[in-house]
């Protein structure tokens, strides 16, 4: 008879969504958090009275064979799992439960691993192997080195030998990590062999270590330098100086036996992403020589290293390349350096990176990921489900496309894992177009619900001519629950094509009925199953099946169309686009970046700085410095630049002697130093951005608003009243619409690169998608690109429940903003039902969350929260007003426990401006008219599950 525990449950600190898992499984839980399991699932022999005995859980080896802890517990109460930092890694252990206080033959249990970030914890050397010996070491010593780590137990790390001297190495040697510690022995003869010519009287040497996927890994301090010791030739004359080693601890012996490596099989997660090469790799791609572009005297080479990096990485990056800093310290070998000087170093390979992406528009390229556990080599095959019956039948695959040259329609896409990863690039659409389009509709309306019906007030004659007419109003009439009809329910609509559909050209008497489709208005939500045969089993999970998880299939963005189409509208008017002012006649666009004032391109070369040349106009009645596709002023490009202007002889012009502010440094910003046509074209930007503030007009589709605002910059858009000739409105709003058409199919005569936006700090507002009035069906993020707080030992003891040294959990979570005051946008759309403004600026209260604002929403799944912004520096809302997601409500700051209180130069009181953050706290109940969520401590949630930008373990941005 089959009885006993058949299933676990897992009641938190999981990565997995699943609430019940298959025997054999393989699991992540966070370290240093315990993870609570329950019986989930019993075999349908057992009995009653033997569900309610005490069970037996078991805390195992991978091999299953020796058991660390065996606990008793009632089958009801959770049996608590803990995985320390430096058990973290590849090794997973094996958890079981059952009846008879022994292992279950039939492997009903789940393999438990955890993830941390790699680093190395202790590093330590000695001359004898069982006895610290820190002694002067010479050539023909053994040394015998020892570590302790996080994240890699498991694994087999490669430990390279290095002479300060060579940067190639001299020795190596792999060994596995075992509990989270490894040692192994290096022989010094190795490194006098190692060094170039004759060893001097002291050489230094140091070692690094590789993890299993090439990865130096890194110290505390950060150093991949893990070890560093200095051997004294003998044979030489003696120089009474020594260097000790980096690390002194005393070198003890583990006697755990070794484990050989099982073969654990699983599939880890499944989801859609996007590929960026991101990817430091330690293959070698080619060499740089940099050239100094100025005089650089005793150089401070960690400095200057820094500053070359900076400005190689980005022109190396989109051929997938990176410099390393080392090799750039390696290479500048002098002290200081003439302009026109140069180096040589090598570049590496950037391999891709999959990111884990939420939503994409139709016809979207992505990939579709599987992360596995021990099965390269294997086939995964994986299909897309819908959450609803939108796009096709019901429990029938998703069809894709193949992201290739005549690709294949797809219902089971296939991969080979490869280093952990199995991979399929799609288009996500139908092949054929006529099913596109279909599904396009589908899209538009939603999942269809029951019919409506409708009923005639008065007789009314519908004919072939006036029923698309008769349609609208039918439909606004069943919208409003007008003429005696009931009002479409909430969360549902309908549209026009259905009710002329559901017309027919007769007379309708008063009290006759048409019925017509209704739709409920809701994403198209996807989710992902996953199968792999492995070596003995095989493996089936099911991903992203849950609220909040499901990946969905979002409108295409225009936000950056938008930005790009006027940008060429801009040109128009000022005589430098693609057609000749007020005509469709065509222009070569590219003349308009070597245009002056009144000229016709060619006018000058572009080169890195503005080209400073005053040009009248035919008449002699204009004198203008612009210049570019945008006309830029030579003084504007100054100011853009950093430059303090002062208005004098009736012009502005750069301050003599020059004052240079790099916060004002908007070039350098946005990374568009020079007149080059891409740094035209970034600078544009900006002044759209901050000086004429249109983007956010141009995002709502206020096309007049966005050219009144500009018309103050660029007097010859409509409306100007500069007293040069202007453009006409209704010319430029066609030329607006025509370039948008290109923008959104690719085509484009501009050099600025697309997806600018992140760079530019603009937010998409297709992101936030349409909510309606009873709820909030996109999420925002409190400051753009947030971060969350590094204060207070790190980022997690700085996110909701984390202990992080306190007396009690942290209730929220702290989104840093450093010692800047900055817009603080709200998460949901809702309305402020509480706030206080009464502190000033840094007021420290140690009992106070300082100015605050509480904003009640009903979430994408209609839950009611409670979001709380705290410690802010002022309020931007009042009580009862009704904000939409990614609206200002206030400014950050430091109020409350978060002021800054300083005796005699020292921070006595609250926490330094360096580490200013938003404290978000988020609640199911509020009691009115307070300022905490003290009061309903049980209704508290993470706010973390409110923010589009979403964190993973370590609280870095997924």
């Amino acid at each position: 008879m089959a009885k006993g525990v058949k299933k676990i449950k897992r009641l938190s600190n999981s990565y997995e969504l699943d609430n019940y898992y298959n025997a054999g499984e393989v699991i992540c839980i966070n370290p240093n958090q315990e993870a609570s399991f329950l019986v989930g699932e019993w075999y349908s022999e057992t009995t009653e009275e033997e569900k309610r005995r005490n069970v037996s859980w078991l805390w195992m080896d991978q091999k299953k064979r020796k058991i660390f802890n065996q606990t008793m517990k009632p089958a009801g109460v959770p049996y608590g799992v803990t995985i320390p930092r430096k058990l973290c890694g590849l090794y997973a252990f094996y958890l079981e439960v059952g009846l008879y206080g022994r292992h279950d033959e039939r492997n009903t249990g789940l393999y438990v691993f955890s993830k941390c970030e790699k680093k190395i914890t202790s590093s330590s050397w000695s001359k004898k192997e069982n006895t610290a010996d820190n002694s002067e070491i010479n050539y023909g010593h053994d040394l015998f080195i020892s570590l302790e780590a996080e994240g890699v137990n498991g694994e087999t790390l490669t430990l390279e030998l290095y002479s300060e001297k060579k940067i190639t190495r001299i020795e190596k040697a792999k060994e596995k990590c075992i509990d989270g510690a490894l040692k192994t022995k290096f022989k010094t003869m190795a490194c006098y062999r190692g060094v170039q010519g004759l060893p001097s009287d002291l050489e230094k040497f140091h070692i690094k270590v590789l993890d299993s996927k090439g990865e130096y890994l890194k110290n505390a301090s950060g150093n991949d330098k893990i070890i560093s010791f200095t051997i004294k030739n003998k044979s030489l004359i003696q120089i009474p100086v020594f260097e000790p080693p980096t690390n002194t601890t005393p070198f003890t012996i583990d006697n755990t036996p070794k484990e050989e490596e099982i073969k654990t099989e699983g599939i880890i997660t499944a989801y859609f992403a996007k590929e960026e090469f991101s990817l430091e790799t330690a293959e070698v791609a080619d060499q740089f020589e940099y050239k100094f572009k100025n005089r650089n005297a005793n150089i401070d080479k960690d400095k200057i290293a820094a500053i070359i990096k900076k400005n190689v990485d980005p022109q190396v990056k989109a051929d997938k390349k990176y410099a390393k800093l080392d090799d750039i310290k390696n290479a500048l070998t002098e002290r200081t350096y003439e302009k026109g000087a140069s180096i040589s170093f090598n570049l590496y390979k950037l391999g891709a990176n999959y990111i884990k992406i939420n939503s994409a528009p139709l016809e979207e390229e992505v990939y579709v990921v599987a992360k596995t556990f021990l099965l390269d080599g294997k086939e995964v095959s994986i299909t897309i489900k819908e959450k609803e019956t939108i796009l096709i039948d019901a429990d029938a695959n998703v069809p894709v496309l193949e992201a290739k040259e005549d690709g294949a329609e797809l219902a089971t896409l296939k991969a080979t894992v490869e280093k952990g990863i199995a991979k399929v690039k799609i288009k996500l659409r139908p092949k054929a177009d006529e099913d596109l389009k279909e599904w396009k509709e589908k899209l538009l309306k939603g999942k269809k619900e029951e019919a409506y019906r409708y009923t005639f007030k008065n007789e009314t004659v519908i004919t072939d001519s006036n029923k698309k007419q008769f349609a609208v109003i039918i439909l606004n009439n069943a919208k409003e629950g007008k003429q005696g009809n009931a009002k479409i329910a909430t969360g549902k609509t309908a549209f026009a094509d259905d009710v002329e559909k559901a017309l027919k050209s007769e007379t309708y008497s008063s009290g006759a009925t048409i019925s017509f489709d209704t739709y409920k208005t809701q994403a198209e939500s996807l989710w992902l199953k996953a199968e792999c045969q492995g070596e003995t089993v095989k493996h089936e999970k099911e991903f992203l099946k849950r609220d909040g998880a499901y990946f969905i299939i979002g409108k295409k963005c225009e936000c950056e169309a938008r930005i790009r189409a006027f940008m060429r509208v801009i040109r128009i008017a000022e005589g430098t686009g693609e057609y000749i002012k007020g005509t469709k006649q065509a222009r070569d666009p590219e003349l308009g970046y070597t245009t002056w004032f009144s000229g016709a391109g060619n006018n000058f070369t572009l080169s890195d700085d503005h080209p400073r040349v005053i040009n009248s106009n035919s008449t002699n009645t204009i004198r203008s410095s612009a210049a570019g596709a945008y006309q830029i002023m030579s003084w504007k490009y100054d100011n853009l630049n950093g430059y303090t202007l002062v208005f004098k002889d009736g012009y502005f012009q750069k301050k003599l002697p020059e004052e240079y502010i790099e916060k004002y440094d908007k070039a350098k910003k946005y990374d568009a130093k020079g007149f080059s046509k891409e740094a035209q074209d970034k600078l544009c930007v900006a002044i759209l951005k901050d000086d004429a503030k249109v983007i956010n007009a141009l995002q709502k589709k206020d096309i007049k608003e966005a050219i009144s605002k500009s018309s103050g910059i660029w007097v010859s858009l409509p409306g100007a009243t500069a007293g040069q000739p202007t453009a006409k409105m209704q010319e430029t709003l066609d030329y607006y619409e025509e370039f948008l058409k290109d923008e959104l199919a690719g085509k484009s005569n501009l050099h600025i690169k697309q997806g600018f936006l992140k760079d530019f700090d603009i937010k998409c507002s297709c992101d936030l998608g349409d909510c309606t009035e009873e709820k909030c069906t996109q999420y925002a993020d409190v400051v753009p690109n947030p971060q969350i707080s590094t204060d207070n030992g790190g980022k997690k003891n700085n996110r909701f429940n984390s202990a992080g040294g306190r007396k009690n959990p942290h209730r929220g979570v702290d989104i840093y903003t450093g010692d800047n005051k900055v817009d603080v946008h709200s998460l949901l759309c809702g309305e402020v039902v509480f706030t206080v403004t009464s502190f000033a600026t840094n007021e420290y209260n140690s009992t106070s969350l300082g100015n605050l604002v509480v904003v009640k929403s009903k979430d994408k799944n209609d839950e009611v929260v409670y979001i709380m912004y705290c410690h802010l520096d002022s309020v931007k809302v009042a009580k009862n007003d009704k904000v939409k997601h990614n609206d200002v409500i206030g400014i950050s700051g430091s109020t409350g426990n978060a002021g800054s209180v300083y005796e005699n130069g020292k921070l006595i009181h609250g926490i330094s401006p360096e580490n200013y953050h938003i404290h978000i706290e988020a609640s199911t109940s509020y009691v009115a008219g307070t300022a905490t969520f003290k009061n309903v401590a049980s209704s508290r949630v993470n706010p973390e599950d409110y923010m589009k930008t979403k964190f993973d373990i370590d609280g870095e941005k997924i």
